[in-house]
């Protein structure tokens, strides 16, 4: 099943980016640099610094984010997505198919018996 990510993007060297989000949780992910998560007044709502490259946040209402890789550095992999998605992706939820059965030992066993 493909997630759906509020907002990604592949690579981000020292600029800005821009994403709307409504109310509610939020879980953050990027690799490799310091990754700036602020309102339109640049308040930080969260910040990833190396060797971390995950954060959660809050939002009380719609708000216009301003992203931003900071300091030069390179950030990768940036995703953002409701944090009740991402919680049900890491805990395995959704569709699981059934466990198959258990195998039986078959080495005491000889042609024609059951168990």
């Amino acid at each position: 099943m493909r997630r759906k990510l509020e907002y990604s993007r592949d690579n981000m060297t020292n600029t800005i980016d821009r994403a709307t989000l409504p109310a509610g949780d939020y879980h953050a992910h990027s690799e490799g640099g310091k990754f700036f998560i602020g309102d339109e007044k640049w308040i930080t709502l969260a910040r990833i610094d190396t060797p971390a490259t995950d954060v959660d946040f809050h939002l009380d209402k719609q708000t216009r984010l301003n992203l931003q890789a900071q300091d030069g550095t390179t950030c990768r992999n940036i995703a953002i997505e409701s944090k009740p998605a991402y919680d049900a992706f890491v805990s395995g939820g959704g569709f699981q198919a059934s466990s198959p059965q258990a195998p039986r030992h078959t080495d005491a066993l000889k042609a024609g018996d059951r168990r």
